[in-house]
């Protein structure tokens, strides 16, 4: 979550510098980043491309590497295996091994003579041993090599040799039966002889081969970035060459040739092993191709040109930009600085005839209409306040009119007609209420009691026809209210539901709290309304009366929407309207609360009379 918000204010600081920023200054961040991202990918498709064909160069190249390698050795074990078949037609080798006596004196030199003229063929074998079955051996070579018998003879060698059935084997120093002076470490090749004529084995022949015939193989391959190491088939290390601290990092599989490449930034590393066929030799290699070992002088002339034509192509559009946009939008904004000097006055430089000389013109036809309605609104506030000079002169008329009600109320108190008196009296606190000096906003005690002259004075006109209850919320009543929001709606459940009805009836009023909101209730158990009448009445946009449609939207306007107003109904059982005010309704009370208490108690708070909507 912190990282989060730091980023987010990372992201908010970084907004807030690039919109500070001039529109040049903008445009010139916009081409560099342009730049630096089209450099970018350039660089990234020069190097996708090139690295794949690197990848395949590499992999290819480094299999015929391998397999060029494999064939030299190959070659020089091939060379080993015939000498050895010349060794085991010989005549005189056989005589010796066939002998009864294996120390005979005058039979070993002659067999030592021949083993001699073999081994004076090449100068890459370091010695011959030709062993008897009874333990007897000659042996030809360099002192440079000692013969342990006892690792010789061993069982687990033999059984190997002998498994072969004539068949030719090589080992790490003869698998520990011969060992070198001064490190001179050999490659021991073994094979069982067999009697020409009765394929039966007579004897076992040991050729030790100095290892520089596999340096040989590999010594014009080798390199600062390619390297090689040579092992037996029980993993014994023969020769390493540029091979370093290196790990192999390619498992070795049972398939003759296995390779893998690494991708390195700049490089292609690759890593193989072979098994070399009939050898019982492993050649592992590394190496290592660079990028720029790809790249030829023609295609780095071409991406350079490239890159400058870009590069110009940018700086044009940077020039461009700058003489015809930016420029000449400054030249505006200056221009147009003005206006905050309270001078609404037209622009009158020089642009050019394109979208900015638009913006110039419809800049300019702005300023004359604003103008024009800077006049009219004078002209309105004239008007307006020579109509609150008539609506102050109206105001007289209305003192004249309580006044004469007043007089015809005393003269008929004076003539003994009370219940006149009464009705002119009612009649003139409902007229002083509804007027309310102009004012458009009352206390739902204020409008509780508009309510009650209004239905006093209906039931001096109908008689005894309903009952009307006042359930009031003694902490509401000094909340304050748009006027005239509740006679519509009595007035409505008096005429089209109490007198509809044909018998006496009941209208509610209840204000309350419910959920944080003022919920303010006319109630009636006339004759209800069918579920299409409350759709009209709450979905039409159309409303000419005074009635239930305009208080709604006279409510709607005054809490800007901010209010809830609900028609609940069951025909010929009863209707409720729901009026659900914000919070404090639409000021605070102005009333202390021992007056609220007061107050309340003049409308009858939780009337003793109680009635049930069943």
């Amino acid at each position: 979550m912190g990282r989060r918000i730091r980023a987010g204010r990372k992201k908010a600081t970084w907004n807030n510098w690039f919109s500070e920023r001039k529109l040049q200054q903008k445009m010139q961040i916009i081409f560099v980043a342009i730049i630096i991202v089209f450099a970018g990918l350039i660089l990234s498709l020069y190097q996708f491309v090139i690295r794949m064909n690197l990848k395949q160069y590499a992999l290819q190249n480094n299999k015929d590497t391998m397999m060029s390698i494999g064939s030299s050795v190959q070659a020089k074990i091939n060379s080993t295996n015939t000498l050895s078949k010349q060794i085991m037609i010989d005549s005189v080798i056989k005589a010796y091994l066939n002998a009864q006596n294996g120390q005979d004196i005058l039979l070993v030199a002659q067999a030592n003579r021949a083993i001699d003229e073999f081994f004076s063929i090449t100068e890459e074998i370091e010695s011959i041993y030709v062993f008897r079955l009874d333990g007897n051996y000659i042996k030809i070579g360099n002192e440079t090599i000692y013969f342990e018998a006892d690792n010789f003879w061993r069982q687990e060698l033999q059984e190997a040799i002998w498994a072969r059935r004539g068949g030719y084997m090589i080992f790490y120093n003869g698998k520990g039966a011969f060992r070198g002076k001064k490190e001179t470490n050999v490659l021991t090749f073994y094979r069982l002889i067999n009697d020409v004529d009765t394929q039966k084995p007579i004897g076992i022949l040991a050729i030790n081969m100095n290892k520089d015939i596999l340096y040989d193989c590999i010594k014009d391959f080798s390199n600062d970035i390619k390297g090689f190491c040579f092992m037996d088939e029980e993993g014994e290390v023969l020769l390493e060459k540029n091979w370093g601290n290196k790990e192999y990092q390619l498992e070795l599989g049972d398939v003759s040739y296995g390779q893998e490449g690494k991708n390195r930034i700049f490089s292609e590393e690759v890593f193989s092993y072979y098994r070399i066929p009939k050898t019982g030799l492993i050649l592992l290699s590394y190496e290592t191709i660079g990028l720029l070992s790809m790249v030829t002088k023609e295609l780095s002339v071409s991406i350079l040109v490239i890159v400058c034509f870009v590069l110009a192509v940018f700086l044009l559009l940077s020039y461009t930009m700058r003489r015809y946009v930016t420029r000449p939008l400054e030249k505006l904004v200056t221009s147009m600085g003005e206006v905050k000097q309270g001078r609404f006055h037209r622009v009158s430089i020089r642009l050019p005839d394109d979208e900015i000389g638009q913006l110039k013109d419809s800049y300019n036809q702005m300023m004359v209409e604003l103008n024009r309605l800077v006049e009219e609104l004078i002209d309105k506030e004239k008007v307006i306040q020579k109509a609150e000079l008539d609506i102050l002169q109206e105001q007289i008329k209305p003192h004249f009119l309580y006044n004469t009600i007043d007089m015809i109320a005393n003269l008929a108190l004076e003539a003994g007609a009370e219940p006149v008196f009464e009705a002119l009296e009612t009649l003139g606190d409902f007229y002083r209420r509804f007027l309310s000096k102009g004012s458009k906003e009352v206390t739902i005690l204020e409008e509780i009691d508009i309510v009650r002259d209004y239905l006093r004075l209906q039931k001096l006109r109908y008689g005894d026809i309903f009952d009307d209850v006042y359930e009031i919320d003694k902490t509401l009543v000094g909340v304050t209210v748009p006027k005239l929001i509740l006679q519509p709606l009595v007035e409505n459940s008096l005429y089209h539901g109490i007198r509809m009805k044909g018998e006496k009836g009941l209208i509610r009023i209840s204000v309350e709290k419910a959920d944080g909101m003022v919920c303010i209730s006319v109630y009636d158990d006339g004759v209800g309304m069918r579920p299409e009448t409350i759709k009209d009445i709450l979905d039409s946009r159309e409303f000419r009366s005074f009635g239930v449609k305009g208080t709604i939207e006279r409510i709607n306007y005054y809490y800007r929407q901010n209010c809830e107003v609900t028609i609940r109904s069951e025909i010929y059982r009863y209707t409720e309207v729901v009026i659900k005010l914000p919070g404090n309704g639409g000021s605070r009370s102005r009333f202390p609360e021992n007056e609220c208490n007061a107050l309340s108690q003049q409308v009858g708070i939780k009337a003793a009379q109680e009635w049930s909507r069943d």
